[in-house]
């Protein structure tokens, strides 16, 4: 069990520097470990990460099908946090691939359950990704509402530092549709410094795009 988490938290730590086939071969160390001893909990770990890499590699069905797995193995597990991380990640599969009614269910079951089990960073992620969700769709007033409770949670908790980075991206993202261009690159570049702080390139280059 310690040597599965060791090459999961190995697996973990390469997807954010953007080392995702390293990180895969790693991962699938972690799950081949983790079903030899049965470890549902285990198994349930480093494939959330393969599906986050799948995601972030545009692979989506693969994305779904391996969260879709976490989570049952989280349930069965009954790891509740787990199990609402799951939700917000599958939530922002849903988002990528159109299904926005899909997402929305999915992102406020994540937030339901976060707010239930008192995982405090699991809500500002959840409102962060309901805000981005609402902005794709345009219901701008939702999104700044949820946006406003995350920089709320934010303000009290600034170690949350990805967290952090999105909201400042979003905010900017909020500023290009009112047409304050200055103020949508101030949050923007704001997010760039946030991002490259915490070593996380795919993000990183999302904000670069996002700037224009």
């Amino acid at each position: 069990a310690f040597l599965a988490h060791a090459y999961n938290s190995l697996g973990d730590n390469l997807r954010y520097e953007g080392e995702w086939d390293r990180a895969l071969e790693s991962l699938e160390r972690a799950l081949v470990l983790a079903k030899e001893v049965g470890d549902s909990r285990g198994m349930a770990d480093p494939l959330i990460t393969m599906g986050e890499i799948a995601l972030r590699q545009g692979r989506y069905d693969d994305a779904r099908q391996k969260m879709t797995e976490a989570l049952e193995l989280y349930q069965k597990s009954d790891d509740r946090w787990g199990e609402a991380y799951t939700l917000r990640a599958l939530g922002a599969v849903y988002h990528r691939t159109g299904h926005g009614a899909l997402a929305l269910k999915t992102l406020r079951e994540a937030l339901h359950l976060a707010t239930i089990i008192k995982d405090l960073r699991g809500v500002t992620a959840a409102q962060l990704m309901l805000a981005e969700l609402n902005i794709a769709e345009e219901r701008y007033e939702q999104a700044e509402e949820y946006l406003e409770l995350a920089r709320g949670a934010l303000k009290s908790d600034p170690t949350q530092l990805r967290s952090s980075g999105l909201a400042q991206r979003l905010s900017g993202r909020l500023e290009l549709v009112r047409g304050r261009f200055a103020e949508a690159q101030q949050q923007i570049a704001q997010s760039v410094s946030i991002f490259t702080a915490v070593a996380d390139l795919y993000e990183v280059g999302l904000s670069h795009l996002e700037m224009g």
